[in-house]
């Protein structure tokens, strides 16, 4: 079909089990086919009041779903279509739909659409590049409890450690440092790294390795680029294969970045 932007799933209603279904479970594997003038499109937003006709009322979301529908839709690079009477915004609603920085991920020209880059129970972290040699990231508690994150893990694996975080919805830079957050049930951290003070010729761990082939050379290309010397691997799951662990290997030495310590666990063929 000649077209630049397509419907991946079926009509999203005001719910939190279709936003749920539709945003995460029917995105997860779609980004390979999103980049610009080829858009995913998982359906308008579902925010504010909607419905049809006369037969208006209130998103029956509450806030913090909200605040997770509108991150994830700007971290999937999707069609931001706008699915309620704005003669009847709120300024909650205006505030969720017109936040400059959100909405500047969302149309960032490099149009990378986000991925699930860890999944840990109900923990979820989607996270997209940017155009600025940045990355924006959504850590979303898809749980019924609420939590307290601690993604220190997923900062080394990205090569972010020693860079600033914004918090995209609050817009305010965090500490240096700072890798714990509470999320509330169904709520969202929407964040973006900023240039920091990485060092190079450090050595990094990877606290949880990608099982992505495709992601293997990308990893030791991004640890050459940004001057580091070495790099120390944690596998914290059972699934290498020896398919990645040759993977792992080439790149090393492509790249020329020994792995000095590899952690393994039972069963494990990254040894």
């Amino acid at each position: 079909v000649d077209a630049n932007s397509w419907r991946t799933t079926g009509d999203i209603t005001d719910s939190w089990e279709s936003l749920e279904d539709i945003g995460f479970e029917q995105q997860r594997g779609l980004y390979p086919y999103g980049q610009p003038n080829h858009w995913n499109d998982p359906d308008m937003m579902i925010v504010g009041k909607v419905g049809w006709s006369s037969n208006l009322r209130d998103s029956r979301l509450t806030v913090d779903e909200q605040y997770t529908h509108v991150s994830l839709w700007a971290l999937l690079a999707a069609n931001m279509l706008i699915g309620c009477d704005v003669a009847q915004m709120d300024h909650f609603t205006r505030q969720l739909l017109c936040n400059n920085e959100v909405n500047a991920i969302n149309q960032d020209i490099l149009g990378h659409q986000a991925k699930p880059i860890v999944t840990d129970e109900k923990i979820e972290v989607w996270a997209r590049e940017l155009n600025d040699g940045t990355m924006a990231f959504g850590i979303f508690n898809r749980g019924t409890e609420d939590a307290t994150v601690d993604i220190s893990n997923f900062m080394e694996m990205a090569f972010t450690r020693g860079k600033t975080l914004r918090d995209l919805w609050t817009q305010q830079d965090l500490p240096e440092g700072t890798t714990n957050f509470f999320v509330p049930s169904h709520g969202v951290k929407l964040l973006k790294t900023k240039p920091g003070s990485i060092s190079s010729g450090q050595k990094i761990t990877i606290g949880t390795i990608v099982y992505d082939l495709e992601e293997i050379d990308k990893s030791f290309k991004l640890l050459h680029d940004n001057g580091f010397t070495s790099c120390e691997i944690n596998y914290n799951s059972s699934k290498c294969t020896p398919e990645l662990a040759m993977q792992i290997r080439e790149a090393s030495a492509k790249y020329n970045i020994p792995v000095t310590t590899v952690v393994g666990v039972p069963g494990s063929n990254c040894r």
